[in-house]
């Protein structure tokens, strides 16, 4: 259904279908978006830019579909379609949502004729809903194979400051540690050890951002681990600029 159109009727079943999509489109888009955003942004500045912009654009379009909506499902129940601006009102939008997913709209009123069930387009808003959700899967999955194929990647050829961001065996929410990388040697590689532990990746990413992160104080301490004894389960991420 085309989430622009703003004249007309739907009756709760249509708008629980085109919530559910909306809501799938939007996982699809913010796992894309992050994709580009967290794991490409190595690779080249454009994936950053564009993957923010996509974002931006992905949530604009649910926020206009909800509302498009919204308002429909309002004229359906004979309401003004100007109400939809209430479902994004924090608590008080739980009490709109109960009214548009169980007030039922009778006979015609002055936005239209009744809206009679029909059983094909339900049958339509499924297969739309399952392929959506099918593609945002075999998405994951492939940003899932992508990291994993990178991670080995930069395992076996490791280079001069590489970051690798490490799983820490601290008790508690702080989880996360960063090691530049100095040196490679044959069988060796030199690490420096920042002076943080990080309960997120994206706070590791905020921090390279705005600090200078080859600045002396902020790593602490120099060590040296043999190649072969690295565990790739204890490395989350590793992130290379070219």
């Amino acid at each position: 259904m085309n989430p622009f159109k703003t004249k007309g009727r739907i009756t709760i079943k249509e708008y629980a279908w085109n919530i559910a999509i909306s809501i799938a489109i939007l996982t699809g888009v913010i796992k894309i978006a992050n994709f580009m955003i967290d794991d490409l942004q190595g690779v080249s500045s454009f994936y950053e830019s564009f993957g923010s912009v996509l974002l931006i654009v992905g949530v604009i379009f649910f926020l206009i579909s909800v509302a498009s909506y919204s308002g429909r499902r309002l004229q359906d129940i004979g309401k003004s379609p100007s109400g939809f601006v209430t479902i994004f009102i924090p608590l008080y939008n739980l009490y709109m949502l109960m009214i548009l997913f169980s007030q039922v709209g009778f006979g015609n009123n002055m936005y239209g004729p009744e809206v009679t069930r029909n059983e094909v387009k339900d049958k339509v808003y499924l297969l739309r809903l399952i392929s959506i959700i099918l593609m945002v899967t075999i998405c994951d999955q492939g940003f899932q194979s992508y990291n994993e194929k990178l991670l080995h990647t930069f395992l076996d050829a490791p280079e001069k400051n590489d970051l690798y961001v490490i799983k820490t065996d601290l008790d508690g929410q702080y989880k996360y540690q960063l090691y530049n990388i100095t040196n490679v040697s044959d069988n060796q590689i030199d690490f420096a050890v920042a002076n943080y532990v990080y309960i997120s990746t994206s706070e590791i990413k905020k921090d390279i951002e705005s600090k200078e992160i080859k600045a002396s104080e902020y790593f602490i301490e120099n060590i040296t681990v043999d190649r072969e004894s690295l565990n790739p389960q204890k490395i989350e991420k590793i992130i290379r600029y070219y």
